[in-house]
């Protein structure tokens, strides 16, 4: 498909557009030249036979010196388009201001460079500037707000920048910056920088994400200096340095205040409470927040929300501080829950419940390394209150990834279930499991167990998983389980790195089975799964599809 595109561009184009080793004579007009060689560039183009003022886009396909860019620049002023990315050395001529039709240049992945030429500033018909994974530069332009026409600004992996200028808020046609700094170093107080209340103005046409790299030092944050701004789709990505905490809740209050967010995620945050969050928030991902505590009561009541990602909260021993009451809205739209390496957390709530709601929408549930949790699932997915009492419902949870095995047989025990797909990883011993597996045999049709133990434990269990049609095993250095010729429904069995010395006769009695794969086979059951007179051949040679690597 690519191919056919690119021919079709091709013939679009016909003679305007030509690939170049700066050898080439061309007697007619060229207008997008791409660049494959740079042996004798900048003499190729100070000759008779460069391109000249009809040139209007410019792209390469190889490293360009200081003297390469200057001779483009210097004999191509009708450019459009200019393409300098994987490159340029450390350093750029500062002639840009001759480019004035310029509207893109293109100048990321770029290493080692480390300063803009001043004259970038001038290009006032410049659209896109593309500066990612410019890993070096340290500062942009500080006449930056001068790109009058700037579209899309994209500095998003540029690690070495220290500071945004001063005055971003005038590029009114921005769209597209998917990085805005906040540092209040010391060795930046000489500096006009961009603050906040620019930004906040920004998110009145910005979309797509953001993120915010803010270390709060002595900056001094207030609601009275924030313009409102109507932002309707836009993802903050706020990442706040942890040495400097205690300016953390006002400097996120502030970027949250007034702007509808759809999506946010906080990494290291180092307040102990959350502020008010925005109704319309649909995603958020909250990471390595030592000081939190608890998640608000309110979060719990956004209507929007579908996605909903806690991992590392070290401190957090119960998601909410109080406990829900019989009129409350609880997560009514969550679809995906995620909550990873809390170390601390014992349950949903820290006082006595009386009335237990339940995830009514919840398709996927991950929780992992979560010692101390031992309840809160069967509290939360399995039970409502009804008709004068507790009583078990249905759930609508279709993917369930776990390594807790108290929590996986707390959710099935009450519960009439229809997951799907089931990823169970880490577990000692899969015989703790049995009960889990039993209940929710009916309804289970893909299970993937993963560096887990006790594989053997799980017995007669298989004969309940009548619906399995898809079985995953990785790095389970056992046999294959007795039992598996129960699983007459199973159309697709993985087998990654098993160390598995034979299979055995019962696979015959997998009807159904048309894919085997094998990976990291040892080359012994390499040799015993030889067609056709493999010791094991007879009982893998009813299945269509066989893989073994």
């Amino acid at each position: 498909m690519h191919d056919l595109i690119h021919e079709l561009a091709r013939k679009v184009a016909k003679e305007s557009a030509k690939f170049t080793d700066c050898r080439n004579d061309f007697e007619e007009k060229v207008h997008h030249l791409i660049i494959d060689s740079n042996e004798g560039l900048a003499t190729w183009f100070r000759s008779s036979n460069y391109p000249g003022k009809s040139l209007r886009t410019s792209l390469s396909y190889c490293d360009f010196t200081n003297s390469d860019v200057d001779a483009i620049i210097s004999s191509c002023n009708h450019l459009r388009a200019f393409d300098l990315s994987f490159s340029i050395t450390q350093t750029l001529p500062d002639k840009f201001d001759k480019l004035l039709h310029l509207r893109y240049l293109d100048l990321s992945n770029n290493d080692e460079l480390e300063m803009l030429p001043k004259s970038i500033a001038k290009l006032h018909n410049l659209q896109m500037l593309k500066l990612f994974k410019c890993r070096q530069l340290k500062e942009l332009s500080h006449d930056t707000n001068k790109l009058v026409n700037l579209r899309v600004l994209d500095i998003d992996e540029c690690g070495s920048l220290l500071y945004m200028p001063a005055g971003m808020n005038k590029l009114i046609y921005l769209h597209t910056l998917p990085l805005f700094l906040l540092y209040d170093f010391d060795e930046l107080r000489h500096i006009k920088k961009g603050k906040v209340i620019e930004l906040m103005t920004l998110f009145n046409s910005l979309r797509g994400f953001i993120k915010v790299h803010h270390n709060s030092g002595n900056l001094n944050f207030s609601k009275l200096d924030i313009m409102h701004a109507t932002l309707q789709s836009l993802k903050l990505i706020c990442i706040l340095v942890s040495g400097h905490k205690e300016g953390h809740e006002s400097a996120l209050e502030s970027l949250l205040f007034s702007n509808q967010f759809h999506e946010m995620k906080v990494e290291n945050y180092g307040g102990t409470m959350l502020p008010s969050l925005t109704p319309r928030l649909m995603s958020i991902e909250l990471e390595r927040c030592d000081e939190l505590q608890y998640i608000p009561s309110s979060l719990s009541q956004l209507c929007h929300l579908k996605y909903f990602k806690l991992k590392e909260l070290k401190n957090v021993e119960f998601i909410k501080y109080d406990a829900p009451s019989s009129s409350a809205i609880f997560f009514p739209s969550l679809e995906k829950l995620e909550i990873r390496e809390m170390q601390k957390l014992k349950g949903l709530w820290m006082e006595d419940v009386v009335f237990v709601p339940s995830f009514s929408k919840l398709l996927f549930l991950k929780i992992s390394y979560c010692n101390r949790l031992t309840y809160f699932v069967s509290e939360a997915l399995t039970f409502c209150m009804g008709g004068g009492g507790v009583q078990s419902i249905p759930i609508s949870l279709k993917r369930l990834r776990i390594n807790n095995s108290y929590i996986f047989n707390s959710l099935f025990r009450e519960c009439v279930g229809s997951v799907d797909r089931i990823e169970l990883s880490d577990i000692e011993n899969l015989g703790a499991l049995r009960e889990g597996l039993q209940s929710c045999g009916t309804s289970v049709r893909n299970l993937v167990i993963g560096y887990c133990r006790g594989l053997e434990n799980l017995g007669s269990t298989w004969k309940s998983l009548h619906s399995l049609t898809s079985l995953e095993l990785h790095k389970c250095k056992v046999i294959l389980p007795k039992g598996i010729q129960y699983l007459t429904s199973l159309q697709f069995l993985e087998l990654h790195d098993c160390e598995l010395k034979s299979l055995p006769e019962e696979m015959c009695h997998l009807t159904s089975l048309n894919t085997l794969t094998m990976t990291w086979s040892s080359p012994e059951i390499k040799d015993r799964c030889r067609k056709p007179d493999g010791e094991d051949w007879p009982n893998i040679c009813h299945i269509p599809n066989l893989h073994i690597h």
